[in-house]
């Protein structure tokens, strides 16, 4: 016999949910409802794409990440930190271990090379492989990788 909705809630110790963020209408309301399940002290594991990323910075709306309607919230390191306070967790980590960034916006200017005529900087960035192993590694310790993970408890 199926189980009433409400005895679903306070039954997990984990809950996770990968890449489904930037798809939500309401990222509130789906943060809400993951915590719901949550046992107190129970964890989630969110993982999603975030605008504070170099490569949907530098690539803006060459970016293959933005594509409405699939993905329809960004959402800043800042603002998902924010976005798990406003949902009711607490000890909420948020960190970027993306390793493609460099590789995306290298790849993009493969596809077009004038995409970066008038920048510079992003040019000498990707001229040798030292330098994008370097800056990749500087984005995931600077929370600067557009790949992101949050941990949250409840």
């Amino acid at each position: 016999m199926p189980r009433p909705a409400d005895e679903l809630f306070e039954q997990a110790d984990l809950v996770t949910s990968f890449e489904v963020l930037e798809h939500t209408y309401s990222p509130l309301d789906f943060c809400t409802s993951v915590r719901r399940l949550l046992k107190p002290g129970g964890k989630a594991l969110f993982t999603t794409l975030t605008s504070s990323g170099f490569d949907i910075q530098i690539l803006g709306e060459h970016s293959k990440a933005i594509c409405p309607p699939q993905h329809i919230n960004f959402l800043s390191v800042e603002g998902l930190e924010i976005l798990m306070k406003r949902a009711g967790f607490r000890n909420i980590s948020v960190f970027t271990p993306g390793k493609l960034d460099v590789d995306i916006v290298a790849n993009a200017l493969q596809d077009n090379e004038n995409l970066f005529e008038s920048q510079k900087f992003v040019l000498e960035l990707l001229k040798t492989k030292e330098r994008r192993t370097a800056f990749q590694q500087f984005l995931r310790e600077q929370k600067m990788s557009s790949h992101c993970w949050v941990w949250a408890e409840r």
